[in-house]
């Protein structure tokens, strides 16, 4: 019956990465058809949901964790065909991050909230300070990734930063990270993942 059950959740996996993509074509091009990428986005859904599965998280507690995913998931499809973040993905996804954080682990929605507001505040200062160098859309998906992670939000947006800078280092040298040229979305994606998977 385990055996059923955690294949069964796997297939939904692979058909919420689906939906991701296919959420993520609405800002693109809506008549975009099923390709290539549809399948990849559901394969790394189903790989990530296993990767889940093999170190016994509750599926209840991640709750939170997976409507981030789903969030940066979007958002990085997004910045990387058009170089913007949708603000209709970033402003629901933090509130129902922490609602679903209340029904699961009510101990953990202060300390979310707390890092959600320290990471958009801080690149809230940054984009202020320094205009060009970030979009207001990655001011609002560090604060995703501050409710999604908690704690290690930090460390995952700082690994995203990294890469990025070493991004930034290469044919693209000089311009800035967060700007129409180098989309944030796909490295703070890619430091949130580090961070879940040495977590796991």
């Amino acid at each position: 019956m385990a055996i059923l059950l955690h294949t069964a959740s796997v297939g939904a996996s692979f058909f919420a990465g689906v939906g991701v993509e296919r959420t993520a074509s609405l800002w693109e091009d809506a008549s975009k058809p099923v390709g290539r990428r549809t399948l990849w986005a559901g394969m790394v859904a189903a790989m990530f949901w296993l990767f889940l599965l093999r170190h016994s998280r509750s599926p209840a507690d991640l709750a939170p964790l997976l409507i981030a995913t789903a969030a940066l998931g979007i958002c990085t499809l997004v910045d990387l065909a058009s170089r913007r973040i949708p603000n209709q993905v970033t402003l629901t996804a933090v509130p129902a991050i922490l609602i679903s954080a209340a029904l699961v682990q009510p101990e953990s929605v202060a300390e979310r909230l707390v890092y959600a507001l320290l990471l958009f505040s801080f690149f809230l200062a940054a984009a202020l300070l320094r205009a060009g160098a970030l979009g207001m859309g990655d001011v609002k998906l560090v604060a995703v990734v501050g409710a999604g992670l908690g704690p290690p939000a930090i460390a995952a947006v700082l690994i995203g930063l990294c890469l990025a800078a070493v991004t930034t280092l290469g044919p693209v040298r000089g311009r800035g990270i967060g700007t129409a040229t180098v989309p944030l979305a796909p490295f703070l994606t890619a430091g949130s993942a580090v961070i879940v998977v040495v977590g796991g």
